[in-house]
Order: C-alpha cells, then sequence, then structure tokens
C-alpha cells in the first residue's frame, strides 16, 4: 500500500484567517464590484474594494451613514425609499436594487446593490452584507442607444417636415432633459442659418427666447451655430456665459440660459443644417452624448431629406395631374416611362399602369434615335431648355385613332426623375 500523507493542522489559526482576508481583499480589488456591511440600524460599518468599481467615490465617507443619504434617490418606486426600508425592517435580502447618487462632478451614478441578512450563531439578526456595483457606464449606454430609437420612431412617425423635424428636437430634448432645442438651416441665397423649427418647454422665458431666435442670424464659422455648421464638429459649451465663442445677442442671458450643445445635422456627408439645445443649468460635458450624436445628427439628416422629397414629390404629382396638358416624364437612357399624369392617359386611352410598361417610341411616330438626340442636346445645354420642340406625324391611340400632337420636351430635373416629355 503507497503512504498516505497525514494531513497537518495550522500552526496558527490567526495566520490562516489573515491569508484568507488578504485573498478576499485581492479577489474583491481585482472586481468591479466592492463588498459592504452594515449594522442593526443599516448604517455602514465596511466598504472596500476597488476605486475603479464605484465610479471614485471615497468610500471611507460612507462610513456610519445610511443607503439613502447624501442625495441619494431609487430608480424606480416613483424615487421613494419606503419600498426598500420595509424589506430592510423585514430582514429581506435583496437582489440588484438599483439607486442613484450625485457624484463630485455634479452628475450621477447609478449603483446595483445585492445583500442578505446577517444573523448570529443564536439567530439575532446583527444588519446586512452584500456587494455592489457602478453600472452608470452601461446604463448611459443602454440609455444613448434608447434616444436613437427614440428620434427614428419619432420621426418616423411625424406626416411631415416640420412634423418631423419638432418630434426630433422634443425627443432629445424630453430624454436627455434639455429645456429647449432650435434647428437652423443654411439659406443659400444669403450664405446664413436661419431658424427653421424649435420646440421648448412651457416656460415663458424660454418662449421669448425661442421666439427672438427667429430674428437671429450666423455667418459660417460665427456664433456656435456658425461654427458647427463651418466645421461640421459638434459643440458642448458647459456655461454659455462663460464662453467668448457664444453671441451675446443669441446667447440667452436674458432668459437664464447656461448649457448649451450643438452639432450638425448630416444627409449624404453634407451638413444641410445644425441643431442646437439649451438649458438653464451648467451642463457639463457628456462623452458619450457627443459620442452618439454625430450618429444621430446623420440618422436625422436622412429622415428630413427623405421626407422633404416625399413632399416634393407629393407636390410635383398634385401640379401634374392638375394640368390639361398631356405630361409624359421618360428616362432618357431607357426613353422608358416614368411617370405620366391623368390628361395623357384620358387623351392616349391607356391607364398609367400600362403606360409606364411603353415609351415615346411606342406612343408617337418620332423614332427613337431623334428622341435620344434631342433630349442629349437639351441635357448638355447645346439646346435651350424647352427646345425638344415639333410636331410628330401622329400618335397613336389605344383605339387605333391618329392625331397630330404638339411635341415639347425639357430636360429639366423634377423630384425623383431623370427627364421630361410633355
Amino acid at each position: 500500500m503507497g503512504a498516505k500523507k497525514k494531513p497537518t493542522k495550522p500552526q496558527d489559526s490567526n495566520e490562516e484567517l489573515r491569508r484568507w482576508e488578504e485573498r478576499f481583499e485581492s479577489l474583491i480589488d481585482l472586481s468591479s464590484e466592492w463588498y459592504w456591511e452594515q449594522d442593526e440600524e443599516c448604517r455602514f460599518t465596511l466598504v472596500t474594494g476597488s476605486a475603479a468599481g464605484h465610479g471614485g467615490i471615497d468610500t471611507k465617507k460612507f462610513l456610519g451613514t445610511y443607503r439613502w443619504d447624501r442625495g441619494a434617490v431609487p430608480v424606480g418606486d416613483g424615487g421613494s425609499w419606503d419600498k426598500h426600508k420595509a424589506a430592510l425592517k423585514a430582514r429581506q435580502p435583496f437582489t440588484d436594487f438599483l439607486f442613484k447618487r450625485p457624484d463630485s462632478k455634479g452628475g450621477m451614478r447609478y449603483i446595483s446593490t445585492s445583500g442578505q441578512p446577517i444573523v448570529d450563531d443564536k439567530g439575532r439578526f446583527r444588519g446586512y452584507r452584500g456587494i455592489a456595483k457602478d453600472i452608470t457606464d452601461a446604463r448611459r449606454a443602454q440609455e444613448l442607444q434608447n434616444l436613437e430609437h427614440s428620434v427614428a420612431h419619432s420621426v418616423a412617425e411625424a406626416v411631415s417636415v416640420t412634423a418631423a423635424t419638432t418630434a426630433a428636437i422634443r425627443a432629445i430634448c424630453e430624454t436627455e432633459g434639455w429645456e429647449c432645442g432650435r434647428y437652423f438651416r443654411p439659406d443659400s441665397e444669403a450664405g446664413v442659418l436661419r431658424l427653421d423649427e424649435s420646440w421648448g418647454i412651457q416656460d415663458p422665458a424660454i418662449q421669448e427666447f425661442l421666439e427672438r431666435s427667429r430674428e437671429i442670424v450666423y455667418r459660417p464659422d460665427v456664433g456656435l451655430m456658425g461654427r458647427v455648421w463651418q466645421s461640421g464638429q459638434p459643440l458642448w459649451v458647459a456655461d454659455l456665459t462663460r464662453d467668448s465663442r457664444a453671441q451675446r445677442a443669441a446667447s440667452g442671458a436674458d432668459a437664464g440660459i447656461r448649457g448649451g450643445f450643438v452639432f450638425p445635422v448630416r444627409s449624404e456627408g453634407k451638413v444641410i443644417g445644425v441643431l442646437g439645445f439649451n438649458s438653464r443649468q451648467v451642463r457639463e460635458t457628456d462623452e458619450g452624448l457627443l459620442k452618439a450624436i454625430l450618429v444621430i445628427g446623420s440618422q436625422i439628416g436622412q429622415f428630413l431629406e427623405r421626407k422633404r422629397a416625399e413632399e416634393e414629390q407629393r407636390r410635383f404629382r398634385t401640379a401634374m395631374d392638375a394640368s390639361a396638358d398631356l405630361m409624359l416624364l421618360i428616362d432618357p437612357t431607357s426613353l422608358r416611362y416614368v411617370d405620366v399624369n391623368d390628361a395623357a392617359c384620358r387623351a392616349l386611352g391607356y391607364s398609367r399602369e400600362e403606360l409606364l410598361t411603353m415609351g415615346p417610341p411606342d406612343i408617337f411616330s418620332t423614332s427613337r434615335e431623334e428622341l435620344t438626340r434631342r433630349l442629349a442636346a437639351s441635357r448638355r445645354g447645346v439646346s435651350p431648355r424647352g427646345a425638344i420642340r415639333g410636331r410628330a406625324r401622329h400618335c397613336f391611340h389605344r383605339a387605333g385613332r391618329q392625331r397630330a400632337p404638339r411635341l415639347r420636351g425639357d430636360a429639366a430635373p423634377v423630384p425623383g426623375r431623370h427627364g421630361q416629355l410633355r
């Protein structure tokens, strides 16, 4: 039989206990969580762990205090501690209880904590012990993702460009706690930015600030709006009253405006406008929002341009159908109809769906080569606008009748179309 090593007892139980305590401390330091203990009154007697685990807050300041001290507020339960206090009074364990507390920089830290009651060998309650974790970064990332979804949903549900712009501004204000937002669009003729749409809380000072903004214009690289328009990069100003880049007339000092955040709205890589948000509180820079807003700005820009194009097409369609002239839009490459008006359908005897499968050579006696030549000349500017003129020998009605129409074509840009033959 092989020899068995007889187990040895620790020479010093205190030394063994010390080693276990060192191992525990080392494990806690490596973890993003921290360990805490409370006495019978639920006051902290021990808080230990890495500084990274609790947002750099000095844990010694918690000793002797309650969880609900120092401005802490539950997330949920209507911001009331009553439900949590009742659970503690009943000596119940709790898991992932979420609350927030102010940090030294004026922001809020979100803490998730779990705990179990401590009972001695005689069954007497001695307090609580548990773990906690700062989840601020993870929560903020989720909030910004929710903001993107909220903006996208608000804009997509809007029935017009005006409604879409206002919806986007309001979604950002309400989600991020800004009191008002303004959207400035370029006036290409004047070379300045002018107020297009705005939204703000129902407060007299804020509403007056928005109304006065209608009189303000920004030139490139002048004021916060002009700088963002020129650079295409977002700007965050914690306190407008202390920043020389803000125009005095536009800073809103009379309305008590302090915090400001401005970012570009892009479509296909081009800045098509500038959005600015303000509040009457000093707002420290939010790096997470600065990064996310570039995506949100492009998202808004794409939605606005799409809705603007849709509105232009609706207006063009209304104008086409109101015309008594035959209007047939053609693709100059394929020479196929891409749109026709009601007058053309009535005059030629075809439905719109049927005409969209055809082209001028199927209807007019003018040859395909001649039409191609005339369209190409007009698009190059060789012929003046509307120079595709003349009279075809005849056109063919579905019923077999022939007529001699006046033929005129323009290579004019129309919403979503390539050419026009009328």
